[in-house]
């Protein structure tokens, strides 16, 4: 992956996060911080879980199902 790329995954990854605390911040009146906290904390929580369970047997980094 070149710079370029690496540079606007970056600014996506980073403007969707900030939408999202600022969609909390303007409907939930949660501190804009606080907001962006969460949204990060939520997204490496769900990138963590789906690691795992795609690494179990029968999922999808590790096809062969599990002996019976």
């Amino acid at each position: 992956m070149s710079c370029k790329q690496k540079l606007i995954m970056f600014a996506i990854v980073w403007g969707t996060a900030l939408l999202l605390a600022l969609t909390m911040h303007f409907i939930g009146g949660v501190n804009i911080w606080f907001a962006l906290g969460i949204v990060v904390i939520a997204w490496v929580a769900n990138g963590l879980l789906a690691e795992r369970e795609d690494r179990q047997p029968g999922g999808f980094l590790n096809p062969k199902r599990p002996p019976k």
